[in-house]
């Protein structure tokens, strides 16, 4: 007898190459999705989005200063393509009108400055004022503090400094983060006009000061989260001090707590030191980098001595606002931890 043969299954599809890719970005957008959640959890994330909120609530300064520090980001590198194109000139003996676009290229760019750091400071002012009250009042109305002088005294000493991190955060947002961003820009796409070589090895040497700047503000959490502790310690030992003047163990108090902020703030200040210096030197060797780079290629270029007086001009100024936005960045970091300290003590 005959067995019935099997019924004919078909065999499953293989998956085609386009729901792959749709899974697999569906995988990716789960995980980024559960790493903003993350995020929106943390104190960090909280001051970042309140230095926000400030700079759209007084946009009436932020836009107009964001727009000016662009443009007087692009006027301070004038001078330096004008000096390189006099010096060229002063071969043929003819200057011309390049000495007087140089004088006054020379004037434009500390009359953007200064009219800046009025209208960047006139937000900050403003905005430090409106936290100020509203946070103190907060507090106040909270009770933390009631009849205890050593914390009120530390209490005040922590609104301020959060108030403060949380302006300054909106201020170097918009005066000292456009300025990198842009020269890097420019100069960059200035020595690639040059030569490939020139802008790629310029480019790629910013990333080792990049490296060391973050490397360096990692180390230094649990120090600066101490600094900011200590230093609304001193005012609350010292209110104490002073309110109960004759008993001697919150002037004890008082000595020991100044004591560490000597060895806090001294440490804080030498290491700042050591990792400036180090940025400042990786800078300094890939601008003669460059130089040398330019040297090397200066027949095949074409390069004339304007032209290095140009690419010295332009390197020195990124290497300035390196350092400048490197020193912006140790400070937000900073900051934060002023924000988690006011947080952790009295709530968002």
């Amino acid at each position: 007898m005959s067995m019935p043969e099997p019924p004919n299954v078909p065999a499953s599809p293989e998956p085609q190459p386009r729901s792959r890719l749709r899974e697999w970005l569906g995988t990716r957008r789960g995980a980024a999705r559960a790493t903003l959640q993350r995020m929106r959890g943390t104190t960090d994330w909280h001051f970042f989005a309140g230095a926000m909120q400030l700079l759209w609530e007084y946009r009436r300064y932020s836009i107009p200063s964001m727009a000016l520090t662009i443009v007087q980001e692009i006027a301070a590198l004038w001078p330096a393509r004008l000096l390189g194109q006099f010096v060229d000139r002063l071969q043929t003996g003819d200057p011309g009108e390049v000495v007087w676009l140089f004088f006054g290229a020379s004037i434009l760019y500390p009359l953007l400055l200064r009219t800046n750091v009025i209208i960047s400071n006139r937000m900050f002012y403003a905005m430090e004022l409106e936290k100020r009250l509203e946070w103190t009042t907060r507090v106040g109305k909270s009770a933390q503090c009631a009849d205890d002088a050593e914390k009120a005294g530390n209490a005040i000493i922590r609104i301020v400094n959060a108030v403060s991190a949380m302006a300054h955060m909106a201020f170097y947002s918009v005066r000292s983060i456009a300025p990198i961003f842009v020269k890097v820009i420019a100069v960059s796409s200035a020595l690639l006009a040059y030569s490939r070589t020139l802008g790629l090895v310029y480019l790629a040497s910013l990333s080792i000061p990049l490296a060391m700047t973050i490397r360096y503000n990692r180390r230094m959490r649990a120090l600066r989260d101490r600094q900011y502790e200590v230093v609304s310690e001193v005012t609350g030992s010292a209110v104490k001090a002073l309110a109960e003047h004759k008993n001697p163990e919150p002037r004890a108090r008082f000595l020991e707590v100044m004591i560490e902020r000597r060895r806090v703030l001294f440490a804080l200040l030498a290491k700042s030191q050591i990792a400036n210096f180090g940025r400042q030197t990786v800078l300094v060797g890939s601008q003669f980098i460059v130089v040398f780079l330019a040297l090397a290629m200066r027949h095949d270029l074409g390069l004339t001595p304007g032209d290095f007086t140009t690419i010295f001009g332009y390197t020195g100024q990124v290497a300035a606002a390196v350092l400048g936005a490197a020193s912006v960045y140790d400070t937000i970091v900073g900051l934060t931890r002023a924000y988690t300290v006011y947080v952790d003590a009295h709530g968002e």
